[in-house]
């Protein structure tokens, strides 16, 4: 029993040394990135204030776009309830909040726990719904980047990687319904628009990272700024650190230096700044769900979650409190 007691001892040390240990490589790696975008700020560049602007404007886009995703999953498997739009955007921002905690997918636990608490939604279907958004996030991200990077690497011309991000997104939009078949061995319904706002999303976080780059000074083409956007994305996806911190910036760095020969320290202040308007947008979404201006009223009242158990031990008029 000792060495039993010991042993969860040790393994509970292990994952809260590797919590921290995650946060601090994260913040270690941010910080190195922006001491390369400091050092190396090109001389006679201004930074552009009002691009920084609409860039937080789009952020919010990707907001939406990710919260309609995630009310569209949900509704489509299990007890499929029905969440408000708006509290969809506040739940899906203070998930994102929540993804910077040390513990690995903090995010996604806490939305599960509201869905559970709020909606009657089960844990069972929310692991569901999240193997089918992470499935289909890697479908829709990594397709269309992986075509887009091998079309610049190999000097195709514009007209070819259009045409290779359109047949890639068809693609995916034939594949999601059957993966998430397989992956989810039940009935679903509604996966004809999981892709539509995820490429949606995809296509603002593009315009995302073009405006970034413009506020620092550089130019980039849109097939460039897809190809960014979409590995950004799914550096993120990894949580090696929370919410990718660090990794996700260094990896922009690299991509961007193979794909695009951009400057390594304009594409770390883009980084940056993508990162900080991301965070003004989860934050004001977040902030909003606190407030209590997104919450619903519970739609699953205790006595009828109580009612629905197959026993019961409410007492009778008698005082009788055998399970009935």
């Amino acid at each position: 029993m000792a060495t039993a007691s010991f042993s969860f001892e040790r393994v509970g040390r292990f994952l809260t040394t590797a919590k921290w240990l995650r946060r601090g490589v994260g913040i270690t790696l941010v910080v190195g990135a922006a001491w390369w975008a400091a050092a190396s700020w090109p001389q006679g560049v201004r930074f552009r204030a009002d691009a920084l602007g609409f860039a937080v404007a789009v952020a919010f886009g990707n907001l939406v776009a990710t919260a309609m995703l995630h009310r569209s999953v949900v509704g489509g498997i299990g007890s499929r309830p029905r969440v408000g739009r708006a509290e969809m955007v506040g739940v899906t921002a203070m998930s994102g909040v929540l993804n910077y905690l040390p513990a690995p997918r903090a995010g996604l636990v806490g939305r599960a726990v509201y869905l559970k608490a709020v909606h009657g939604y089960s844990l069972l279907d929310s692991t569901r719904a999240t193997v089918a958004i992470l499935a289909l996030g890697v479908l829709v991200t990594a397709l269309p980047g992986a075509v887009l990077l091998l079309t610049t690497l190999t000097g195709a011309r514009t007209v070819t990687a259009w045409m290779g991000l359109t047949a890639s997104l068809a693609l995916a939009a034939w594949l999601a319904p059957r993966l998430a078949e397989r992956l989810l061995a039940a009935p679903i319904r509604l996966t004809w628009n999981w892709v539509l706002w995820r490429a949606i999303d995809l296509a603002l976080g593009a315009t995302r990272m073009w405006l970034c780059l413009y506020a620092v000074g550089a130019q980039i083409d849109l097939i460039t700024a897809v190809t960014l956007a979409a590995g950004w994305a799914l550096v993120k996806m990894t949580a090696i650190t929370p919410q990718g911190l660090g990794v996700a910036e260094w990896a922009l760095i690299g991509l961007a230096a193979v794909q695009a020969d951009l400057p390594a320290g304009a594409m770390a202040s883009a980084a940056l700044l993508d990162r900080f308007v991301e965070a003004v947008a989860l934050g004001a979404g977040a902030l909003l769900l606190g407030k209590g201006k997104l919450v619903r009223e519970p739609r699953v009242a205790p006595l009828e979650a109580d009612a629905a158990q197959p026993f019961s031990f409410r007492p009778r008029p008698d005082g009788d409190r055998s399970p009935h």
